[in-house]
């Protein structure tokens, strides 16, 4: 059966004629996504796109609906392991579902800490100070046994180290 959802990317009109008449007539309306659209409305609009049901991304990704429903209506944010597999389920690069965040911590993040630290001058105790954590978490973010937060990296923001 093929898809009843509206997944076009443009408005378009087709018009098929057969002998003279309209064999039918078939108008699709605009989607597009907002450039200031949030991470919910980027799940969702793919998603929509792609004609799935909420049950079939959580079959393909292998997480609950609980967490995906959270994630779509922008409850909580997902961790980068989960933003991959729903990228993957709906068929998209998941750099398409990034923000700054995302392309902070799936870059060579650790590197970039042990460089923030180099050109501050500032030691691992410094540093934890400055975020609100342990000169133990900052060595786990610069050998990258640990995430850098949300909080943290906008921390790091305010201070203009990013």
């Amino acid at each position: 059966m093929p898809c009843q959802c509206d997944a076009s990317l443009g408005d378009t009109s087709q018009v098929i004629f057969h002998q003279g008449r309209v064999l039918y007539y078939l108008m699709r309306s605009m989607i597009v996504l907002q450039e200031d659209a949030t991470l919910g409305e980027c799940i969702r609009f793919y998603r929509n796109r792609r004609c799935m049901i909420f049950t079939e991304l959580a079959t393909h990704t292998g997480i609950s609906r609980s967490p995906l429903l959270k994630y779509e209506y922008d409850q909580t944010r997902p961790s980068l392991r989960d933003l991959k597999k729903i990228a993957a389920a709906l068929g998209i690069d998941v750099s398409e579902l990034y923000d700054d965040y995302y392309r902070f911590i799936d870059s060579n993040f650790p590197e970039r800490i042990k460089k923030i630290r180099i050109e501050r001058d500032l030691h691992q105790y410094e540093l934890g100070k400055l975020l609100g954590v342990t000169h133990a978490q900052v060595s786990k973010l610069g050998l990258g046994r640990s995430i850098l937060t949300r909080k943290q990296w906008e921390r790091l923001k305010e201070l203009k180290y990013i």
